[in-house]
Formats: structure tokens, sequence, C-alpha cells
């Protein structure tokens, strides 16, 4: 299991994602779906904090289009009986620190993302006298983005995602409306997106690539390769920087994980572990 860490931005006069969690979780559980990024999540379980202030919160995206079979050794693959309207739901957690606003998050390549759940935080408040808008930004060590920011020249700005938990609205908002025409045009499982931004003059009156950097890594988990080619000066030969080499990320064994009969890892060990790793963390910062 990997765990990535966040920084939860939010305007001054915005309700707190606390307020926002603890309000969904009062709700029917039905009543708490959104499709976000033309899938179906909810927050489904929160246990909060005996002591402290680390507040584990689980979350569901229901997959119908298609599914695994039921294998046992010596028996032809069946299918799982369900029921109508059912799906396989697959399961991200992660732990918030209200005070400080940092989440650990967990990564799930089936379910829901960093970037999705924020989405959804800020969906169910649009109504509301105060509303929030989250913006979850992925920890770096920024050493990498100072050395983008002061080479001479940017030459090309190379850049690989995956844009099935990427909706229309979160695209338009980071600027990358032409990667997803290309993904729904084409029914394409990854998008893959090199500019070239010139030499000499050209390359250097760029502007907006370190804004366009840190938009694309909002996306995170989305993000498969993001590189820029660079010059630090004008005798130094062409660097690429690989700008997601420096992401505060941890791995799990997930032998340390307990399984439900049905072989899923349960929201109990998985909140453990996250909330172990977001201490870790917190102590560092």
């Amino acid at each position: 299991m990997k765990i990535h860490l966040y920084k939860n931005e939010i305007d001054k006069d915005s309700r707190s994602l606390l307020d926002v969690i603890k309000q969904i979780f009062d709700m029917p559980l039905q009543q708490r779906e959104k499709v976000v990024g033309e899938k179906t999540i909810f927050l489904e379980s929160l246990k909060e904090p005996r002591k402290g202030s680390f507040y584990a919160v689980d979350f569901t995206t229901r997959r119908e289009d298609n599914g695994p079979g039921h294998s046992v050794s010596g028996k032809e693959t069946e299918d799982f009986s369900l029921e109508n309207d059912a799906g396989f739901g697959e399961q991200t957690a992660f732990v918030y620190h209200p005070e400080k606003e940092y989440l650990a998050v967990q990564y799930n390549q089936y379910g829901p993302r960093a970037a999705s759940i924020a989405k959804y935080f800020s969906e169910f408040s649009t109504d509301d006298e105060e509303p929030g808008n989250f913006d979850w930004k992925p920890v770096f060590d920024d050493n990498i983005m100072q050395k983008l920011q002061r080479s001479k020249s940017k030459t090309k700005l190379s850049y690989k995602l995956d844009m099935s938990s990427v909706s229309k609205e979160m695209s338009r908002e980071i600027g990358i409306e032409h990667a997803y025409d290309l993904w729904k045009k084409y029914d394409a499982a990854i998008v893959e997106i090199t500019v070239s931004l010139g030499r000499g003059e050209r390359g250097k009156s760029i502007r907006d690539v370190f804004s366009a950097v840190r938009n694309i890594r909002r996306l995170n988990d989305s993000v498969k390769r993001l590189q820029a080619q660079v010059k630090i000066d004008d005798d130094s030969n062409a660097e690429i920087l690989n700008l997601l080499d420096h992401k505060w990320m941890k791995e799990i064994d997930n032998k340390k994980l307990t399984k439900t009969k049905g072989l899923r890892y349960t929201f109990g060990s998985r909140a453990k572990i996250i909330r172990e790793v977001l201490r870790e963390w917190l102590q560092s910062r």
C-alpha cells in the first residue's frame, strides 16, 4: 500500500473540511453519493479520534463496468452473484489532521483518487452559505522546483496522464482541457503530451512553465510522468528535470494489513497504518 502526503488549502472564509466531513457522514449512505470524474464515489466510514486530532475516513467508488470472476483451484471461473445496480466497491482511506491541515491518503489504482475526493467535498459545499473549495496539494521536496524556477531557459515540457479520474471541470481548472479532449475523442487509457518551447529567446520568454507544472502536479496519482528540459545557464547543456521524484510517499508491505474473508483489506488496519505514517511525517515538518 502506498501513502501520499497532502496539504489542504482553503480560503480563510471557507468552511472547514472537518465540518463538511461530519455533515456528510450524518446523511443516509445513499445521499452521500456523487458522480465525480464520471464515477460514483461516496464517503463510507468515519473514525473520530478518542484523543488527539487524527480523523480516519474511508471512501468508495462503485465499479460497474467490469469485475473479477470467482476462481477456485480445480474449478472453472464463475460469476459473483450480484443484485441489480450492484458493483464492485474500491476503497481509499485517508487520515486527516484538521489543526495542521495535512492528510495522508492511501493510493488505490481503482479507487477514488485524492483529487476526486477533494472535488467531492467541494461539490457538497456549493449550495451552502459558507462554501468550501478544497484543494489538496501533494507535498513535495521543493528543491527541484527551485531549480526549475532558476533555470535560464525551458525548452521542453512533457507529461503522461491517466485521465480516468479527471473530470472535464478539473481539467479546465488546471488548463489541460486538450488532454481531456484527446482522452474522450480516442477513448485512450493514457494521454502523453510533449510541448516544445523553442530555443534561445523563445525558450527564455516562456513564463507559464512553472505555473503549468504546479497545476499538473495537483493531479498527483493521475500523473505518470512530468518532466521539463531546461538549461541552467547559457554555458550548460540541456538537462531533464524529473518533477515527480520528490513527492512525499511511503510504501507499506500489505502483509501488515488485515484481510476480510472476501479478501478486502479492512478499514481499521489501513487507518492504523496511515495514522502512524502521518504522525511520523508531522513530527518531521
